[in-house]
């Protein structure tokens, strides 16, 4: 198996620090001066490099890479704004409880399970009744 072509990425990915640090008046990013130097040495321009699988391994780890750090870089403050608290109660509706809660609502409502009888039908039941009656009656009966 012939490295040569690690060998160039790894190359490119090594010098694009030490050309930065030759020009520190460049005002582009490493990442973006090494996507445009793996453009033009791959097989869209140049041909220098064909991707074979460990080149393609590299890839998809340095573009999860890329990402991960992009996402470290995310400034929330000016998301925050006049809404602040309205986004607070949308994101306590987020957690685990909440959604295990509605999951189970929905799947309620998929099996056709019917929901629990928030009062009795035909009666007056009184919040506060918690045993038998003490007029001797049974309860949820009106007189």
């Amino acid at each position: 198996m012939s490295y040569d072509k690690l060998v160039i990425v790894l190359a490119v990915a090594a010098g694009v620090p030490f050309l930065l640090a030759l020009v520190p008046r460049v005002p582009l990013p490493g990442p973006v001066i090494e996507i445009v130097a793996g453009v033009v040495l791959g097989p869209a321009v140049l041909n220098v490099v064909q991707p074979d699988a460990t080149v393609q391994a590299l890839s998809i780890i340095g573009l999860s890479f890329l990402l991960f750090l992009a996402g470290l870089e995310v400034d929330f403050k000016p998301l925050r704004g006049p809404w602040g608290e309205a986004r607070r109660h949308w994101s306590g509706r987020h957690t685990c409880t909440g959604r295990s809660h509605r999951l189970g609502a929905a799947h309620r409502r998929v099996v056709r399970e019917p929901a629990a009888p928030r009062h009795r039908a035909g009666g007056h039941v009184s919040g506060t009744t918690s045993g038998p009656d003490p007029r001797g009656r049974r309860r949820g009966r009106s007189v």
